[in-house]
């Protein structure tokens, strides 16, 4: 079987097949061989290349968007076959004992292992049960925050304010004059700021914010470093509790960290360590 070079360099890298250092699972899965119901899809030098071999070699590149197996087929065997034979070259060659090989082995070896004794202790502790009581503590210990909804038309003097106040006055459409008038990044939406709470906002603009009651507006320009603003409440209300979907991941990372730094501690507490410096002289436990 004749297999094709004229894919570049830069694609076999595009495609994540590492051309370097295959890793000890690579060179173990080219041992495979075939079921009743996994197709051969290749075979070198004697060798047979299963279907399922290379959807699992393949499965980062078919994890991507647009890929798939069936869609990129020739190219991507074509790919799978091309380092299939330098893994077959370096075997033959002894390059799986190879010192430099053994050492990248054990380096993925150890945190392999502490990952995954780390991950069992995970699953012994945190589950959805414990992710939602975590929510709710979370979200009964936040205090209630107030955020309004405000609109505000702003100007570059308080003249022009202060006539833009005259026409509310006379009944005019808040957001038209936004729209018609503002020199704020707001003024397509109407002078729209959204919802927002107590610090968010130049002092002298919150101040006068939080003092309106909904449906009122500033009888007064209002100046900042911006200009001079009118400022219109649309709404008040209590600050909405984030949702758990929207905290899980961030919940999920402190269970984990807690739960790592108790395990740490009960192995610590546990164990007979002895420190020493560079020069062999005793050293003691770290401070707490």
């Amino acid at each position: 079987m004749k297999i094709s070079s004229a894919y570049p360099r830069a694609m076999l890298y595009a495609l994540g097949l590492s051309l370097v250092a295959p890793s000890m699972t690579q060179l173990s899965l080219a041992q495979d061989s075939a079921t009743e119901k996994d197709r051969v899809v290749a075979v070198i030098n004697g060798r047979e290349y299963t279907e399922s071999l290379l959807r699992r070699r393949l499965a980062p590149v078919l994890e991507r968007p647009g890929y798939s197996l069936e869609a990129q087929y020739p190219n991507l065997l074509e790919q799978f076959l091309l380092e299939e034979l330098i893994n077959q070259a370096a075997l033959n060659a002894g390059y799986d004992t190879d010192a430099r090989v053994q050492e990248q082995v054990a380096r993925a070896k150890f945190s392999l292992v502490n990952r995954f004794c780390l991950e069992d202790q995970f699953a012994a502790t945190i589950n959805e049960e414990t992710l939602m009581e975590a929510y709710q503590a979370q979200v009964d210990s936040t205090e209630a925050v107030t955020e309004i909804r405000a609109r505000h038309i702003l100007l570059k003097t308080a003249k022009k304010a202060k006539e833009i106040i005259t026409q509310l006055d006379d009944s005019a459409d808040f957001a038209g004059l936004a729209k018609k008038h503002s020199t704020g990044p707001s003024s397509a939406q109407g002078g729209d700021l959204g919802y927002f709470a107590k610090g968010q906002m130049v002092p002298s603009f919150e101040t006068a914010a939080f003092a309106l009651k909904q449906g009122e507006y500033t009888a007064t320009p209002v100046e900042s470093q911006f200009g001079f603003h009118v400022i219109y409440l649309e709404d008040q209300r209590e600050k909405p509790k984030p949702t758990f979907a929207a905290l899980r991941t961030e919940l999920l990372a402190e269970l984990q960290n807690k739960a790592v730094q108790e395990f740490v501690e009960r192995l610590t507490a546990e164990a007979d360590i002895q420190r020493f410096d560079l020069n062999g002289n005793a050293l003691g436990a770290p401070a707490q």
